[in-house]
């Protein structure tokens, strides 16, 4: 169980990108790890300098974050959390 609370800690954690908070975001992965949305699909470093890019919301961005264990996965004894995110204010 101290794992499952773990990787939700780590999920909510996501929202360091819409704080600016790169060097945090960046230790919440793997070196190697990889990102896919919308806008954006490849290594994690990319995704966090094209996020660095985009200009902080004026207001705090507030998101829906889908249950880390609906999309855990485990290769060998590595788990892997692919939760389902929802923007629910835009971006300015």
């Amino acid at each position: 169980m101290d794992d499952v609370l773990a990787i939700t800690q780590n999920v909510a954690k996501f929202a360091f990108r819409d704080q600016g908070r790169w060097d945090e975001l960046r230790d919440l992965f793997h070196p190697d790890a990889s990102m896919a949305v919308t806008w954006y699909s490849g290594p994690i470093e990319g995704f966090i300098e094209r996020s660095a890019q985009w200009p902080l919301p004026a207001s705090r961005s507030r998101r829906s974050i889908g249950s880390a264990l609906q999309g855990l996965q485990f290769r060998g004894n590595v788990p892997s959390a692919t939760p389902t995110l929802r923007s629910l204010s835009a971006r300015n």
